[in-house]
């Protein structure tokens, strides 16, 4: 659930690129006074003061306790991104392209080195809205790891190496927009998400389902 901030000047004339700076130096600091912004962008009250009202409309900046401060969403400010948004045709496209992808990662062997199952993918954030023009896709992905991969892992943590990588590169389909999640983080979230794929791996060699003794 990414913010997207265009190309355009800010509050005046600021570029979008020091209003995120901007914000990432707030929540550095924890308080936001009109002398803070000023301190921050090097610039004169005057100059500033429209930025410090657009922050306080937008709600990026609130009073409390008696003092300006970040609001507990300024975050999103500070990572946001800069461009174009996309067209909801593009997300659909995306959308089909991972989960596709997750279908094929699923046909190969179960002893496919440095490849894990991938059980799970939900969209969730702007796509559930009905907007037509969108800041990203939010995918949230779960796996499991395939027969043997406890060498791979062991290998990848030897070598310093990720070893989901090989797993992320071949599902994620190459674009900005795409934001892959944990599903769990998803779930900690408690936000509204829609389930677009799941899948049963297979019961590894050696292993077999057994029912309650009598």
């Amino acid at each position: 659930m990414t913010t997207l901030l265009s190309r355009a000047p800010m509050y005046g004339r600021v570029a979008p690129t020091l209003v995120r700076a901007l914000a990432v130096g707030l929540l550095r600091i924890e308080v936001a006074e009109i002398e803070d912004v000023c301190l921050l962008l090097g610039a004169s009250r005057a100059q500033c003061l429209p930025v410090w009202e657009g922050l306080v409309k937008d709600g990026w900046i609130v009073r409390r306790d008696g003092q300006w401060k970040p609001s507990e969403h300024i975050r999103e400010l500070a990572h946001a991104r800069i461009g174009a948004a996309m067209p909801r045709a593009k997300a659909d496209g995306l959308l089909a392209a991972i989960v596709e992808n997750a279908r094929r990662m699923n046909e190969l062997a179960p002893t496919e080195e440095g490849v894990h199952w991938v059980t799970k993918l939900a969209v969730f954030g702007s796509y559930l809205s009905e907007k037509k023009q969108l800041g990203d896709l939010d995918i949230a992905w779960a796996t499991a790891p395939r027969e043997g991969s406890t060498i791979w892992v062991a290998q990848c943590l030897v070598y310093g190496k990720d070893p989901m990588s090989k797993t992320r590169a071949m599902l994620r389909p190459r674009s900005p927009y795409l934001k892959l999640t944990n599903y769990a983080e998803m779930l900690a979230l408690g936000c509204p998400y829609r389930l677009v794929y799941e899948f049963a791996p297979p019961v590894a060699r050696g292993e077999r389902h057994t029912g309650p003794r009598s």
